[in-house]
């Protein structure tokens, strides 16, 4: 959620308007109001420094896929760490999961 509310700041700062949901738990899953951050936007960037495959991010995108499909604007994106492990580094941490300058990316592609 940091990530995601710096790039968001930065964002606004290049005249992007955001939406950044603080998801505080899985089970249960607020679904409505994921769904309803679709429908407001067209669009959906699901974040997580948890692996993508077969996990949270991939879970929340086909709880999307199921709530609000008919809504999408653009294909869900999922920005997760690469697939290996997370090495204990800082610095080579940093260089595994999404950073500010990934989701700011991220964010300009889905919108193009």
């Amino acid at each position: 959620v940091y990530t995601a509310g710096l790039a968001a700041m930065q964002l606004e700062k290049e005249g992007f308007s955001v939406e950044v949901i603080d998801l505080r738990s899985l089970r249960p899953l607020d679904t409505e109001t994921i769904a309803a951050s679709v429908r407001k936007t067209g669009r959906a960037i699901v974040l997580t420094e948890a692996m993508g495959t077969a996990g949270a991010a991939t879970e929340i995108a086909c709880q999307v896929m199921d709530h609000a499909f008919e809504y999408l604007n653009a294909p869900i994106l999922r920005l997760t760490p690469r697939e290996t492990a997370i090495p204990f580094s800082p610095t080579l941490e940093q260089q595994t999961i999404p950073q500010i300058k990934d989701v700011v990316e991220a964010v300009k592609n889905i919108l193009k």
